[in-house]
């Protein structure tokens, strides 16, 4: 689980709902570790934007996205995610190569498998972000169109 407050992103040790192994005074509570979010500078320099407008492009492709969705809460194969994507395995892996380069995703070798998870988990609240972003525009048109606003 990753919460964003205050300028503070909380990011678990565990995956959403999963409880702590140990035992003790503490075993209900999952470890998380507070990394200060700095803000980013007003005017945003030149060199800045472009590293931002990377990372966008880099998330901004509609297969890209499907993968991160497929890799919310599971690690999987490339032939796990090119059967869930019905897309050719040459495609998955250009994709998953691209996320994997930008640092979103992390790749683990298993016998000839390469298993691929989320390395970034706060891509997901920028997909979030977007996502209710574009549902209160949505309801919002739909207002419009049936005359309720």
């Amino acid at each position: 689980m990753n919460l964003a407050h205050n300028g503070v992103v909380v990011y678990s040790s565990l995956p959403a709902g999963g409880r702590a192994a140990s035992s003790g005074p503490f075993h209900n509570y999952e470890l998380v570790y507070l990394i200060p979010m700095p803000s980013l500078p007003s005017p945003i320099p030149a060199d800045l934007a472009e590293l931002i407008a990377g990372r966008l492009r880099v998330i901004g492709d509609p297969t890209r996205i499907r993968i991160l969705d497929l890799l919310r809460d599971a690690e999987l194969t490339v032939t796990e995610i090119t059967e869930a994507l019905g897309t050719s395995q040459q495609n998955a892996s250009k994709h998953l190569g691209v996320l994997l380069q930008a640092g979103i995703l992390t790749r683990r070798k298993v016998g000839n498998s390469s298993i691929y998870s989320i390395a970034d988990r706060g891509v997901y609240d920028l997909c979030e972000q977007v996502c209710g972003g574009l549902q209160l525009q949505l309801a919002e048109l739909n207002a419009l169109v049936h005359g309720t606003r």
